[in-house]
């Protein structure tokens, strides 16, 4: 039998499980991965409540190469959670008439006071009202069961994800059908759920596209089914070949101030608080603040980012 000093050696020899660095997301981050989630939905990869294993293989290993960081499944898992709730409240704020959605600023807006009464009840709101929701035409082909029902909140959504693509319906008709959005809201804490409780909720979720009808036989109904079907047919296949377009224009590219050089750089520096390295995280957006950022001298970097903070514009994002 071991003696306690024996015992002692032994569980001092044991090493701790190191502890995975908790993900620091921002709108730029964000919006890699939800790119990648459109282009795996697109091509049929998602599942009724998530996506394949070869689809969450291929987002991690582009999310690395695109961003530099090695961030493991389960971090990108629960940030798709995150994703769907802001997807949901959005959804639900829109629902309602005191709530429109402005489109320039892609943010929900409503008067002061009708924010208050609907935050003092739905508090998960707070983050939508203060950022908006950028990537929601983006949310809306991810969370939409737009291929095993025909649901989508908005057709645009699914051929107008980024206005410099340029990519519109052939039929006016088809773009102009009214939608009405229904399914339950459902608010949760941020990145503290499992991906697991993520998947189990999404099928209470969903939401119902009803096509506009006049009154008459079911042939009109079946016309405009099929009109709707065809356009979303060759939106997806724009959006497809878009993509791959956009993959191989980036691939030819100079990687000099990538975003991935830009980290490596920001991991080198000393004294850098968590506010300084969100802030740079929302810099490195700009290639011309990356262009800068690598530039300078290995000792004015820091002061060049502490300059940025002080700037109202420059806070990172959730």
């Amino acid at each position: 039998m071991a003696s306690p000093a024996n015992r002692s050696v032994k569980s001092s020899d044991k090493k701790p499980k190191q502890e995975i660095p908790r993900a620091k997301w921002t709108m730029y981050l964000s919006k890699i991965l939800a790119d990648l989630m459109v282009e795996q939905a697109l091509i049929g990869n998602k599942q009724k409540k998530s996506f394949s294993k070869k689809a969450w293989r291929y987002m991690l290993e582009e999310f690395h190469r695109k961003t530099g960081l090695k961030w493991d499944k389960d971090q990108l898992k629960n940030r798709y959670g995150v994703l769907r709730r802001h997807y949901t409240i959005v959804k639900s704020l829109l629902e309602r008439e005191d709530f429109t959605w402005d489109e320039s600023r892609r943010m929900v807006v409503a008067n002061d006071q009708v924010w208050d009464e609907y935050i003092k009840v739905h508090p998960d709101a707070e983050v939508i009202r203060t950022n908006g929701c950028p990537i929601y035409r983006q949310l809306c082909i991810i969370f939409s069961d737009t291929k095993a029902n025909g649901n989508n909140e908005n057709l645009n959504d699914l051929i107008d994800l980024e206005r410099e693509n340029s990519l519109l319906l052939t039929s006016p008709k088809v773009a102009s059908m009214p939608i009405d959005c229904g399914g339950q809201s459902t608010f949760a804490q941020e990145d503290s759920s499992s991906s697991t409780e993520d998947d189990d909720d999404e099928a209470n979720e969903q939401t119902k596209f009803q096509i506009p009808t006049q009154p008459g036989s079911d042939h009109h109904k079946r016309k405009r089914a099929l009109l709707v079907n065809d356009a979303m047919a060759k939106a997806i296949l724009d959006m497809a070949a878009a993509s791959k377009q956009r993959a191989a224009m980036a691939s030819q590219g100079s990687d000099r101030f990538s975003i991935t050089n830009c980290i490596k750089a920001l991991d080198e520096m000393q004294e850098v608080d968590d506010h300084i390295y969100y802030v740079a995280l929302d810099l490195f957006e700009s290639a011309n603040a990356r262009e800068t950022f690598l530039s300078l001298k290995m000792n004015r970097r820091l002061i060049w980012l502490k300059s940025k903070c002080s700037s109202p514009s420059s806070s990172a994002l959730v």
